[in-house]
């Protein structure tokens, strides 16, 4: 049985949930699942590094059985597990926020408003609660829906968040909600995503300010998962410059990067929470599609070799 391809993540689901009945040899799972032999070799190598599942030879096979419980949070972005304990936290301080707006402002918070004002007071009162750097900004990992009924807190804790609330809606209440997401990138110093939103634009018009973005993007995630992408990026923009490449493919890599290096910083930020790779493997299977969608589109404009030539040169620059 040959198989199809099926996304990463919806891969590694169907894999964990085959394994969970117990240990099974690759022929096994990929009969089970029903997708390409390639897809769950893939998905399997990408659980095994992250601890969730271990093999043993038995003859010529590998037979493969879960080590750990690879577990999911319905109503957190990228399925993070956060646990009860947490997410009910988050809960009622979403309630307590939703209540407090309305009673000020006169009208219910959207998604932004709440997230941003749950990492302010998050971090005002140096709550033990998730924060992560995701799309625009800062936020909490449990999403917030708006026609979903929140408890709220109770006693001291409550006070103090209805007063920080108080100012915000005072403040906010009827800006539009992007005053709230450019306000918090300069308070927290999140040049981040001032630099990708300038990257994108000069991309189409300016090559060489785009290399200069690029750079402070570098400083900016310096040592960490996503910079051998926009390393490559760099590469690629000088190529573009010397017309070995076409430009008009640079904004499409940029776009699928930049999903990247939001993710991974997202995932950066959740390990510093103390989550475990077991918790978090939706976004880890989400980042090994990424990476794999990006080298295609790498490898269709320019054979790698010739990539990783200019990479190479590109990183000779930037070290000077």
């Amino acid at each position: 049985m040959k198989g199809r391809r099926a996304p990463l993540p919806v891969a590694a689901v169907k894999v964990v949930e085959v394994l969970r009945e117990g240990p099974k040899s690759v022929n096994e799972i990929q009969r089970r699942v029903g997708i390409s032999w390639e897809t769950v070799s893939k998905v399997l190598r990408m659980l095994e590094t992250i601890g969730v599942v271990k093999k043993e030879e038995a003859g010529k096979e590998h037979i493969y059985f879960l080590i750990s419980t690879p577990v999911s949070g319905e109503d957190c972005y990228f399925s993070v597990a956060l646990g009860k304990e947490v997410e009910d936290e988050l809960r009622k301080l979403y309630g307590t926020i939703k209540r407090k707006w309305y009673e000020v402002a006169g009208a219910y918070p959207d998604a932004i408003q709440v997230q941003k004002t749950a990492v302010h007071v998050i971090k005002e009162l140096g709550l033990n609660l998730p924060v992560g750097r995701f799309k625009y900004g800062l936020i909490t990992p449990l999403k917030y829906r708006q026609d979903e009924e929140y408890p709220e807190l109770k006693g001291e804790r409550k006070k103090q968040v209805e007063e920080i609330v108080e100012k915000l809606a005072k403040k906010y209440g009827r800006l539009p909600s992007w005053k709230m997401v450019e306000d918090q990138h300069k308070e927290e110093g999140l040049l981040f995503y001032e630099y990708w939103a300038r990257l994108l634009v000069s991309l189409e018009r300016d090559l060489k300010t785009a290399r200069s973005l690029l750079v402070k993007l570098l400083e900016v995630v310096k040592n960490r998962g996503s910079s051998e992408l926009l390393s490559r990026l760099y590469g690629l923009i000088t190529l573009a410059e010397d017309d070995i490449i076409p430009r008009s493919v640079l904004p499409i890599i940029a776009e699928e990067i930049k999903s990247y290096t939001e993710a991974a910083e997202f995932y950066e930020d959740m390990r510093r929470f103390g989550l475990l790779d077991a918790q978090l493997w939706h976004l880890l299977t989400w980042l090994k599609e990424k990476e794999d969608i990006i080298e295609e589109l790498v490898s269709s404009v320019l054979p790698s070799v010739e990539i990783d030539k200019a990479v190479e040169a590109s990183l000779k620059d930037l070290a000077s």
